[in-house]
C-alpha cells in the first residue's frame, strides 16, 4: 500500500454549493476527533496520518492509516469504513497510557462532529467502535507499538 489513504465514495454533488462533492477521510476525521479528545502531553509527537518520523515516536504519537474497503450505504449517504490506529512510543507504560487512552475515548462512541482539514468542513461521524485492541508488541529495539482497529460509521454530506 501506499501510504495513501483510501477514499470513501460521496455523494455526486455537494449539498450547499451543487458542485462536485469533495471525498471524506475517514483518517482525517479521526485525526480531528483524537485531536480533541487526547490530551497533548500523551502524545506530544501528535497525532499523524501515514508514517510517524523517529522524532514523533521518541515523543509518543499516534499513526492514522485506512484498512480496508469502504462499505457505503444503499439508500442513505452513509460510509462504513475501518481505520488502523498505530500507538507508538519508547517505552511499554508509555504506549500503554497512550492505547488505552484510545480505547476509552473511541469504543463505542456515539456521535460527534469531526473536522476535515484538507477540506475545511464538518462531517458528522455517527459511531465509531474499537474492533481490535490494543495489541501490544515491540516495533524495534527503541519503540513499541500498539494497534488497534476502529470501525466508523460516518454521514457523506458536510453538516
Amino acid at each position: 500500500m501506499s501510504g495513501e489513504p483510501l477514499i470513501a465514495p460521496v455523494s455526486p454533488l455537494h449539498p450547499r454549493t451543487g458542485g462536485a462533492a469533495a471525498p471524506v477521510s475517514p483518517s482525517e476525521l479521526l485525526k480531528s476527533v483524537l485531536d480533541q479528545e487526547l490530551p497533548s502531553e500523551l502524545i506530544s509527537g501528535g497525532v499523524v496520518i501515514g508514517s510517524a518520523s523517529d522524532a514523533q515516536i521518541q515523543s509518543g504519537c499516534i499513526s492514522l492509516m485506512d484498512a480496508g474497503q469502504p462499505q457505503r450505504e444503499a439508500y442513505l449517504p452513509l460510509v462504513s469504513v475501518r481505520a488502523q490506529i498505530r500507538c507508538l512510543a519508547p517505552t511499554l507504560e508509555h504506549i500503554d497510557r497512550i492505547a488505552r487512552g484510545v480505547y476509552d475515548r473511541l469504543d463505542q462512541r456515539g456521535r460527534v462532529v469531526a473536522v476535515q482539514r484538507s477540506t475545511d468542513e464538518e462531517y458528522l461521524i455517527h459511531r465509531i467502535n474499537v474492533a481490535v485492541g490494543p495489541s501490544f508488541h515491540r516495533d524495534s529495539e527503541e519503540n513499541w507499538e500498539s494497534l488497534l482497529f476502529a470501525e466508523l460509521l460516518i454521514g457523506l454530506e458536510p453538516v
